[in-house]
């Protein structure tokens, strides 16, 4: 079984991840590009294979991550925003 970290790790929706039900788990790993052949059979295996899609997409997005608009948060400059 995976260690899962004791901070809430959060849907983009705002949902706790480790509160979703087994058929939740299913879609946020296929919304996450992880296909229905390769999902883990038992929920606690789930869960640590979402976390681990979670974390590749968000990394892959920089260090601070992405705008709504898919816009990287690490190539804004100041003048983009004025009311930093």
């Amino acid at each position: 079984m995976a260690h899962l970290s004791a901070v809430p790790i959060r849907l983009n929706d705002g949902r706790n991840v480790k509160g979703l039900r087994v058929l939740e788990l299913k879609t946020a790993l296929e919304s996450f590009g992880v296909p229905a052949a390769e999902h883990a059979q038992n929920k606690a295996d789930k869960l640590s294979q979402l976390i681990n899609a979670m974390s590749k997409f968000r990394a892959s997005q920089g260090f601070r991550g992405a705008l709504e608009d898919g816009r990287l948060i690490d190539g804004l400059n100041v003048d983009c925003c004025p009311w930093w």
